[in-house]
């Protein structure tokens, strides 16, 4: 991720970092979610040489995803939280609950879409294509993937009290807060 963080510090945008290999890039820049999110976009496609959808949230939007308790999380359990760009219409959001199953639980709140799956998420029942065709044009992609489960929490077998969470690493992170952080 050496050549995103590159490409985002050029731009001017400050404490600019990646979390592991997954395209999630935290970074202090003044301006609108729309203006960064465009000029992002444009930056990356002119200097990758394709397209790549971005979304912006917030420190203040990251710490309320992670305030939000929508499942209880047992040990074992996989839980994802899918950034949209766009909050869907109503009719898309009912549309995505109601592709819930006895394994997986999907909860639209906002622009984020919690999902929870009873054990591992390669054990899920839901495809791609059921979230394809309710909101590839609202979804961040990742590959080709129109819904990025970019940010998840997992209980761990040793600990299923605690969950480990990358967004606690979007919000809090080894340098601490971000106080007006955007993350994409």
């Amino acid at each position: 991720m050496p050549q995103v963080v590159e490409l985002v510090r050029r731009q001017g945008h400050g404490d600019v970092w990646t979390h592991i290999n997954s395209g999630n890039v935290v970074f202090e820049a003044p301006g609108t979610r729309a203006a960064l999110e465009q000029s992002l976009e444009t930056t990356f496609e002119e200097e990758l040489g394709f397209e790549v959808t971005t979304f912006v949230r917030t420190t203040a939007e990251v710490r309320r995803t992670l305030t939000l308790q929508p499942f209880v999380v047992g040990p074992g359990d996989t839980y994802f939280v899918t950034f949209l760009k766009d909050s869907p219409s109503k009719s898309e959001a009912r549309a995505l609950e109601a592709l819930s199953n006895d394994f997986d639980t999907l909860v639209v709140q906002g622009r984020d879409v919690h999902w929870h799956m009873r054990s591992k998420s390669t054990d899920t029942k839901l495809g791609t294509k059921a979230w394809d065709d309710i909101v590839v044009t609202t979804a961040a992609p990742v590959a080709t993937r129109p819904c990025s489960a970019n940010c998840w929490t997992r209980s761990t077998p040793g600990n299923p009290g605690r969950s480990v969470s990358a967004l606690d690493w979007y919000s809090q992170g080894a340098r601490g807060f971000y106080e007006g952080a955007s993350t994409v």
